[in-house]
């Protein structure tokens, strides 16, 4: 099916596009006197989080610090490989604690991973300490819900089609689940009111107990955003099937009373300290109400759309700007009215990968099945295959068609304008004849010439009479932002450079690094999660096919758009049509995006055993077929005041779950995916004054008559199943809707900008590879050894050259105790290195085997000489500064181990040193490292790549090998003392000459004694880097103690900007650890310093590297 990785911009902080609406006016920096005088003695903070592929970032803004942003804790469960995180978090009511659901955002697009998939924590505000909670929680905009004090309600749904909602009470404080209850039907906007739970079933609040729920109250509308109140109840919103506007209402002991109506997308209501709640955007209030209640009323005149969310006492509130594409959010002071920007510190939080031991759910509901299929034709169509009569084995084997790490299946991740070019091309159906034929052994595949839309036809799209028959430019670029964030390859892979397979879930385990499934992988293949036809045994495509899907990014959009256009195709023959039909208008796409993601009912998992076409004839029991529960926009699961995706901010990108995903996809048209720092694609043509998609109204597609949903009523008899008046959720929709009378004249269209003649963008390589040796930085007799033969596979442009691998090179990855290759999980190829290729894979502690991968190379020695050698450093993929190399002579003699610095963020090579070896010795990398959770930066930053090495012949008689002493070395200086786990090769041909400047650098060591505590020593620097002040670092140049660059290990000092409080700690090699100063609290200027600062009184306390602390004097 066509379902799998969601955009992996989903979870990324927005990236700063050119403002296309200007700001009411442009907001100043925060500070704390901004937000009144009493402001920097205040307790007030607010909270926020977003995901990036380190993981779920949390961070408080205190009143106190003019909410400026504190990043206070960065979650990876279980160091997933994931290109992003989503989440939703809120803030308890004493204020103390930080409730998160977090998900993989290439979850996000999965029902079942929505329903129960996502990991729970609890953050301590003051000490950023983070506890596990549970596993297999729901990502829901309305979960967690938190309490007055210290607790929280995590929902999670269950059974098919959500028919039973699991409720877990978390306390905060301890980290850990008090008690589970599960609900029959649809239970949302859960929170803890004092000893038990009260939540939401369509328009009734209900009191959900252990062995029964009991409805409380009936609201006059859907009940959402529901939050404790100081006198035991509870303060909710409300609104009616297609209203303009919405009530705040309070409910207690049964009665219900409203205290302020307002615009539906306007009025918001947060939870506040202790149960005092802040309303905001409300036209009309009952004042006395609101003052018995303790609901604070506050303005949000001044922000252009509604809050985002507010601080818990209320003095603040934060929301989008008007042109929607800022990185953070605006803050407006609630004392003064001013609209302000707050500050934002970097990162500093320190990566909690634990998972939590607590267990909710059931096992995951498998995926829908598509509605559409590939039609292929040519070299991609299927073969006939005789029935499979082996006996299988108990050994788990992929169930994905194409290997992620196979040397020969290597992808190219395409530029941005390549994707738009390909996307209409293939819309077209003109990426067939000569000019878009791929030639034969296109990408090393091995394969005879093909073109994208001869294996994949354009099949002509069902239309009425004058309409369109192929598929609009904005529609196939939307879903694919959606489903792969335009990527073919792996996230690891920018563009211009190679990488494996972009594949969903290929392990089984949704993105855990540490567990093999594969029967429960998901398949989804490159920029359209392709899955029909991906898995082995599935024969609708023949096995070039699927090669060719899985690697080329043309002919996996011609792939993905067949089953497009198949999807609409069966919908219009089945009478489920837009407005008026036309495939022209993108508003008409609606169904075929929804059919594309969830498919079309019944499927195995809804009952249909025989494989029937659903339709008239092959329904569910209550005789309903169609589109499917979960993605109607009138499911509860999504907040009834959502402003369409996007529209107001790029930010939307971070909770995705909020929208179905057709509102996703509708959302991408209308604001493009921003990749690589610019729009991906044109928006589309507004016609009729709209400046929107016109997404349908939410209650649309639910009428008793049509599907048996009342939009106006909850089910009697289950008002868990809120406007669906079946109690098993089968409310599927089958029926034609016009929400768009004009849409001939209204609706949005978006013509092609290329056609027949027109050519391939050019992709050049950001990250160029080393395809020629350097002789004079290597000689020409070295023996190198690369990590794959000669001639390298590759896809970078290395192909013959002035130097081939003599000897082998094997990889082997850390297994579990069944065999299965845990280790292949988090290795990955790249595009770059020696020969344009290499493997990485990242730090680990070791104290799990199995995910501890082994590179070794064996040279082939002409001879027992000297030999010395260096290591090929890649400018991407290689980022540990602690890795060690076993470097083993041969002939039995012990191993050299050297310490090495592999971030160097270029190509470089690097002498390790020279060593007495003779045949059959050979080099040894594994990626176990301290380099794993430490300091202050996260586990995804250390990158250990095995690439090439040289063995160069120095000639000399040693006997015999000789071997290395006991311990770890650290190689040749060249790297800072406060580096994470510092290792110290340096960039050079020339020991002790760095040859990329020509500067010559030493130490001497003049005095050790060694004693309780550090060690007494005193070592003198040299470094010529910072003795000439004509040279590239004049700025640093420094006449030390004994003369210009020079310095010492006792001298150290501390210097603080006057201007900005920024502290700058000088150490005793030279180099330099800057800490930004914000309200005292002091924060390395760069992720990869394990270093500390703070001040105490009129001294600063320097820690670096968790066990050497230095004292300074502030003043001077």
């Amino acid at each position: 099916m066509i379902v799998g990785l969601a955009a992996t911009v989903v979870t990324a902080v927005p990236i700063v596009a050119p403002a296309e609406a200007a700001s009411a006016k442009t907001a100043t920096v925060a500070g704390p006197g901004d937000f009144g005088p009493d402001a920097v003695r205040s307790g007030d903070l607010a909270v926020d989080g977003w995901g990036d592929q380190a993981g779920y970032h949390v961070r408080v803004a205190k009143e106190n610090a003019g909410f400026a942003w504190q990043e206070i804790a960065l979650i990876s469960p279980a160091g997933f490989d994931e290109a992003s995180w989503t989440g939703y978090q809120c803030l308890s009511g004493d204020g103390r604690f930080v409730a998160v659901a977090v998900l993989p955002g290439s979850a996000v697009n999965q029902q079942a991973a929505r329903d129960h998939g996502a990991f729970a924590y609890a953050i301590d505000v003051a000490s950023g300490v983070v506890k596990p909670i549970a596993t297999g929680v729901g990502l829901k905009y309305y979960s967690p819900g938190c309490g007055m004090g210290d607790q929280a309600v995590f929902t999670l749904e269950v059974g098919a089609n959500d028919q039973n909602t699991q409720l877990l009470t978390a306390n905060l404080a301890m980290g850990k689940v008090d008690g589970s209850i599960t609900a029959s039907g649809q239970i949302t906007s859960a929170v803890p009111v004092g000893n038990g739970i009260v939540g939401v079933a369509g328009n009734r609040l209900v009191s959900v107990a252990t062995d029964r729920t009991t409805i409380l109250a009936t609201a006059d509308g859907d009940v959402f955003d529901v939050r404790p109140s100081v006198d035991g109840g509870v303060n909710f919103l409300a609104t009616k099937a297609g209203a303009a506007t919405a009530t705040a209402g309070h409910e207690n002991n049964g009665k219900i009373t409203a205290f302020a109506t307002g615009d539906r997308t306007r009025l918001q209501l947060f939870p506040g300290r202790a149960g005092r709640a802040v309303l905001t955007g409300a036209q009309h209030t009952e004042p006395a109400l609101l003052k018995t209640l303790s609901v604070r009323d506050v303005p949000d005149t001044g922000l252009a759309h509604a809050a985002a969310t507010s601080s818990l006492d209320g003095d603040a509130l934060l929301g989008a700007d008007a042109d929607g594409t800022k990185s953070d959010l605006l803050a407006r002071s609630s004392r003064t009215g001013k609209v302000l920007t707050p500050a934002a510190t970097k990162r500093s939080a320190t990566p909690t990968t634990a998972l939590p031991s607590y267990h909710a759910s059931e096992p995951a509901v498998p995926n829908a099945a598509p509605s559409g299929r590939t039609q292929p034709k040519a070299d991609a169509a299927p073969v006939q295959v005789s029935p499979n009569t082996q006996a299988t084995t108990t050994a788990q084997t992929p169930t994905c068609a194409v290997p992620r790490l196979d040397t020969a299946k290597q992808v190219m991740q395409p530029a941005p304008a390549q994707v738009d070019w390909a996307a209409q091309m293939a819309e077209q159906g003109l990426l067939t004849g000569s000019a878009y034929t791929r030639p034969a052994g296109f990408d090393n595949l091995g394969l005879v010439a093909y073109a994208p839309n001869s294996d994949f036809p354009l099949i002509p799209l069902q239309h009425p009479t004058g309409g369109w028959s192929t598929v609009p430019r904005s529609v196939f670029e939307g879903i694919m932002a959606q489903e792969s964030n335009w990527s073919q390859a792996s996230w690891h892979a920018p563009a211009g450079t190679a990488g494996d397979p972009l594949i969903a879930d290929y392990y089984g385990a949704g993105g855990d690094i540490r567990s093999i499934n594969y029967a429960g992988a998901d398949c989804g293949y490159g920029i359209g999660q392709v899955t029909s036809g991906m898995h082995v045994g599935d024969h609708a495509l023949s096995a070039h096919g699927q090669i060719k899907v899985a690697v080329d990014y043309q002919e996996n959009i011609a792939a993905a758009l067949q089953i497009l256009e198949d999807t609409w195709n069966q919908l219009y023959t089945d009478g489920i049509v837009a407005n008026n039909g036309d495939p022209k208008y993108l508003e008409n796409w609606y169904f075929a995006i929804w059919a594309y993601n969830s498919g079309i009912q019944p499927n195995a998992a809804n009952g249909n055993t025989t494989g029937c076409t659903p339709g008239p004839t092959c329904t569910g029991p209550h005789g309903t077929w169609g589109l499917g529960w979960t993605n109607n926009p009138d499911n509860l699961d999504y907040p009834p005041n959502r402003d369409p995706y996007l529209k107001d901010t790029y930010a939307d990108a971070a909770h995705p779950a909020s929208w179905p995903y057709q509102e996703r996809v509708l959302g991408w048209m209308a604001s493009p995916l921003i990749r690589y720092g610019s729009r991906a694609y044109a928006k589309p043509t507004y016609n009729g004054g709209a400046s929107w998609i016109q997404p349908a109204p939410f209650a649309t597609f639910c009428t008793l008559t049509d599907n048996q949903c009342d939009p106006n009523n909850t089910n009697p008899s289950n008002p868990g199943a809120s406007h669906c008046m079946l109690n098993d959720f089968q409310c599927w929709w089958h029926k034609p809707v016009t929400w768009i009378p004009t849409c001939a004249t209204t609706c949005a269209t978006s013509a092609y900008a290329v056609g027949t003649g027109s050519s391939e963008p050019a992709n050049p390589t950001r990250n160029p590879p080393t395809c020629t040796l350097d002789t004079a930085k290597v000689a020409a007799n070295a023996i190198i050894v690369d990590d794959e033969p000669s001639l390298p596979l590759n896809l970078q442009g290395c192909g013959s050259s002035n130097w081939s691998s003599n000897g082998s090179f094997s990889f082997h990855y850390g297994a579990n105790s069944a065999g299965d290759p845990i280790g292949a999980i988090d290795t990955h190829q790249l595009g770059t290195g020696l020969g344009g290729h290499i493997l990485f894979s990242h730090t680990e502690s070791g104290s799990e085997p199995s995910l501890i991968n082994t590179g070794t190379w064996t040279p082939n020695l002409p001879s027992l000489q000297y030999y010395k050698m260096k290591l090929h450093i890649p400018g991407l993929g290689a980022d540990a500064t602690n890795v060690v190399y076993t470097i083993n002579p041969g002939g039995g003699a012990s191993p050299w181990r050297f310490r090495v610095n592999q971030a160097w963020n270029s190509e470089q090579w690097v002498t390790i040193g020279t060593f007495a070896m003779q045949n059959g010795a050979n080099v040894v990398l594994t990626n176990q490292s301290a380099n794993v959770n430490t300091g202050n930066t996260n586990l995804a930053d250390f990158d250990v790549a095995w690439d090439a090495i040289a063995f160069i012949p120095m000639g000399g008689t040693p006997g015999q090998p000789i071997g290395g002493p006991p311990g770890i070395q650290d190689a040749p200086k060249g790297s800072n003392p406060a580096f994470i786990a510092c290792g110290c090769a340096r960039r050079t041909a020339g020991d002790p000459v760095d040859t990329s400047t020509g500067y010559f650098g030493q130490d001497f060591t003049d005095l050790a004694t060694p004693g309780r505590g550090m060690t007494l020593k005193f070592t003198r620097s040299y470094a010529e880097s910072i003795a000439d002040p004509g040279g590239p670092n004049g700025t640093l140049a420094a006449d030390g103690p004994f003369g210009y660059g020079w310095t010492d290990s006792y001298n150290l000092a501390a210097g603080t900007d006057a201007g900005t409080g920024n502290v700058t700690v000088h150490q005793e090699d030279g180099s330099a650890v800057s800490f930004v100063d914000t309200a005292g609290t002091y924060t390395p200027a760069a992720p990869r310093y394990d270093a500390s600062l703070t001040k105490n009184g009129t001294s600063y306390v320097y820690a670096r590297r968790g066990s050497q602390f230095f004292t300074f004097d502030a003043a001077s």
